[in-house]
């Protein structure tokens, strides 16, 4: 196997509360030792934000200044908290990275992940017509690993996939929470803590009072466990500002970037990309049919009781989940693209990506099963390992061929 030592969790999994409260300072009177908090908008799972107070009457104090930030700041973390929730569940049934889960290294902290090195080329999944997308639980990792280490790896290397492929649902889900995150942005930092990479990128939410939050969706991947946290608590606490962009600037910065390399559209980084982007799309629009049944809106769902958001999000989260799934299937199944497929003729044994759906409908026909490749694997088993390949593979290509041939997919 190829190893490598990556993700790297450093740091706090969760900041401590000094660095998060300080002296934990009443919010009126500013004396230290407060031990009262609004609970109305206290944040305790994806992050650690709260509004404390060192008494009741403190509290009523200060009720007029904070009321202009208690229930927008409540909606926005909310509706972070329900976009993190459905973007997890975008990058785990879409992923397409050709890595497995090898080991974690508690004592160290450091994930090994890693691809076979001499992998046989039939075992290429262009031969058989595999998706490009597999199910990460399962696949990727085995379900009984850590959670943390699971969400390590699954967002490994993603931070700018947020804007790239997860626009529609921020600009539905955020924006539409109805508190105005204005000058939503995503920010470029370096990090203090981790030696893997010498950037990272989160995406700055601004409410209309000001107040500003870091939102980081794959922090997870260096074993930080928040994902919202104020402005100034990330930047002190966990990485240092080196640029900043608005979305769209973003957009273009990311496809100006592509554009020298000219990626063909069957190439997997390419065409994994706009295939997602297209299952997102769906997705956001699917939502906003969702809630249309529902009878209410995102801002209405995410001032939900506390006793009922709970269940409105998962119900939420679970809808998607299920419009990613059929969005997938509709793809991969009912349209024929999305699939790995060999251009023998051109490009000998590299995989690409089907997108064409007239040629999709005729490669169904032309895609082997993997009786017809363990038939051949058994044929020569008997072989030494280096000659038995080199067989097995004329042997596979030359059905692959004669099948290409006669449903027109080669000259």
């Amino acid at each position: 196997m190829e190893n490598e030592d990556y993700p790297s969790p450093t740091g706090h999994k969760r900041l401590p509360d000094f660095c998060v409260d300080g002296q934990r300072a009443c919010e009126n009177c500013h004396e230290p030792g407060a031990s009262m908090f609004c609970a109305n908008c206290k944040v305790t799972d994806i992050g650690n934000i709260c509004t404390r107070y060192c008494s009741q009457h403190c509290q009523q104090q200060d009720w007029e200044r904070h009321k202009k930030v208690c229930h927008d700041r409540r909606r926005l973390i909310r509706a972070a908290r329900a976009f993190v929730l459905i973007w997890d569940e975008v990058q785990a049934l879409t992923y397409d990275r050709d890595y497995n889960f090898i080991r974690s290294d508690q004592d160290r902290r450091v994930i090994h992940i890693g691809r076979p090195d001499h992998r046989s080329a039939l075992d290429y999944g262009g031969w058989t017509g595999e998706a490009i997308f597999r199910p990460f639980l399962g696949s990727v990792v085995p379900a009984n690993v850590d959670d943390d280490v699971q969400r390590a790896i699954l967002h490994r290397n993603k931070c700018t996939e947020v804007v790239d492929i997860g626009r529609p649902l921020i600009d539905y889900i955020l924006k539409l929470a109805d508190v105005g995150p204005k000058n939503v942005a995503m920010v470029t930092v370096s990090k203090q803590v981790s030696p893997m990479s010498d950037a990272h990128a989160i995406l700055s939410l601004e409410l209309a009072s000001g107040e500003r939050f870091a939102l980081d969706v794959s922090g997870c991947q260096y074993g930080w466990q928040e994902s919202i946290y104020t402005w100034d608590c990330f930047f002190r606490y966990r990485a240092n500002l080196a640029s900043y962009a608005s979305l769209d600037e973003v957009s273009q910065i990311l496809a100006q970037s592509m554009e020298p390399l000219r990626l063909a559209p069957t190439h997997i980084g390419r065409a994994s990309c706009e295939l997602r982007q297209e299952i997102v799309q769906q997705v956001a629009e699917s939502i906003k049919a969702f809630l249309k049944t529902k009878q209410t809106s995102v801002r209405s769902l995410m001032s939900a009781g506390n006793d009922s958001f709970p269940d409105k999000v998962a119900d939420l989260t679970s809808h998607a989940t299920a419009k990613i799934q059929e969005s997938i299937h509709h793809m991969t199944v009912n349209r024929g693209v999305g699939r790995w497929y060999l251009d023998i003729e051109n490009c000998g044994l590299r995989r690409m990506v089907l997108r064409d759906e007239e040629l999709a409908h005729k490669m169904k026909r032309v895609f082997l099963t993997k009786e017809d490749i363990d038939s051949v694997r058994l044929k020569y088993k008997d072989e030494p390992q280096e000659i038995a390949e080199e067989k097995r593979v004329e042997e596979v290509a030359q059905l692959w061929n004669e099948r290409a041939r006669k449903y027109g997919c080669l000259s």
